[in-house]
């Protein structure tokens, strides 16, 4: 068993998914906006 510093697959997965969501939010702000804000209600009305 190695006892590394970094685990490379969960780095590269979690950066990717981080680069997957967040430049169409950039590219496109205000359908991102009405996205996260429907997302958001979504969670605080079913999630509580």
């Amino acid at each position: 068993m190695t006892n590394r510093l970094m685990d490379w697959k969960t780095f590269w997965g979690a950066l990717s998914l981080l680069i997957f969501v967040s430049v169409p939010l950039m590219v496109f702000p205000e359908q991102g906006k009405k996205l996260v804000l429907a997302a958001n209600d979504v969670v605080t009305q079913n999630l509580t």
